[in-house]
């Protein structure tokens, strides 16, 4: 966490192939325990490579299905990628048929040790840092992440990246915010 307050976070650059990301993904979590969500995933043929630190977009979306699996006790949740070329930009979406999140939370969800449910009893375990982690990398990739949310039926969190250059080997997540 002292990385992301000093400003001294940095963003590899690698050419990604987001298909083999997403089919590695996919065959990590196959071989999950607990098959009671159902994981659907969405990934066209047609994606491009992207110019981004791999390792952070994976985290991205690690933090992003499991957290959707972590709050969805049955149902599906969905991981998709789809490429716009008018704005010439990658989203990456992971949608839950989980608890969803309250319209007053959804705004403080993203920041440091934030939890929905901080009360002793709460039943998902969990140090509040996953969403933070999540916009804190996705800003550093040049990106933005948005959420929808309703209680009771679920959650979509889109991270929406840029295909081309991250914004220099040395983006730094203050330059960003």
């Amino acid at each position: 966490v002292t990385h992301f307050e000093s400003g001294a976070l940095t963003a590899e650059r690698d050419v990604v192939s987001l298909r083999d990301l997403l089919k590695e993904l996919e065959a990590a979590y196959g071989s999950r325990q607990d098959q009671s969500v159902i994981l659907i995933w969405e990934v066209p043929t047609e994606l491009p490579e992207l110019e981004t630190d791999a390792t952070k977009l994976k985290q991205i979306l690690q933090n992003l299905i499991n957290n959707a699996l972590k709050f969805s006790n049955q149902g599906s949740v969905k991981v998709s990628a789809a490429h716009d070329q008018a704005t010439n930009s990658v989203t990456f979406r992971v949608e839950d048929t989980g608890i969803g999140i309250p319209p007053e939370s959804l705004n403080k969800i993203f920041g440091k040790f934030y939890q929905v449910d901080s009360s002793h009893t709460r039943k998902h375990d969990g140090t509040g840092l996953g969403l933070y982690i999540v916009k804190q990398f996705s800003l550093l990739l040049g990106g933005k992440v948005e959420v929808q949310s309703e209680l009771g039926r679920g959650s979509t969190f889109a991270v929406i990246l840029p295909v081309g250059r991250v914004a220099g080997k040395k983006a730094s997540t203050e330059a960003a915010a």
